[in-house]
């Protein structure tokens, strides 16, 4: 196998990095937060792929747009309370249908805490 000196040096900063910072936190920084591509494999896994077919069979329009008069397919198995890489939140959490758009901006600014406040139904403004 041959390496370029571009490969070893970045493979080299990478071990130098995760000594230097389990020396300074005491541990590993994958034991401080789980990372993104966990969850990845998360939703990837058969058992997800089951829920959220399950979820969209039964709750095929988006309900946030569904809220306001709109009729979109809903596509994404959203959890209400973000699981934050809480195994048992994941897995038993309580789900909602929602399409691409309102997943990506308006659930995000929800969990983000950048409403603008809410309607009298209790939906984000702005």
């Amino acid at each position: 196998m041959r390496m370029d000196w571009g490969s070893v040096h970045s493979m080299l900063g990478h071990i130098l990095i995760r000594q230097w910072f389990s020396q300074i936190v005491g541990c590993q920084p994958s034991q401080i937060k789980m990372s993104r591509s966990k969850y990845s494999q998360w939703y990837a896994s058969h058992k997800w792929r089951k829920i959220r077919a399950a979820l969209l069979a039964r709750e095929p329009l988006c309900r946030f747009c569904a809220k306001q008069g709109r009729v979109t397919p809903a596509t994404i198995a959203d959890h209400i309370e973000p699981h934050r890489g809480d195994l048992e939140k994941f897995w038993r959490g309580e789900l909602q249908g929602l399409c691409g758009t309102c997943h990506s901006s308006t659930k995000q600014m929800m969990e983000n805490d950048r409403v603008m406040g809410f309607d009298v139904e209790g939906w984000p403004l702005g």
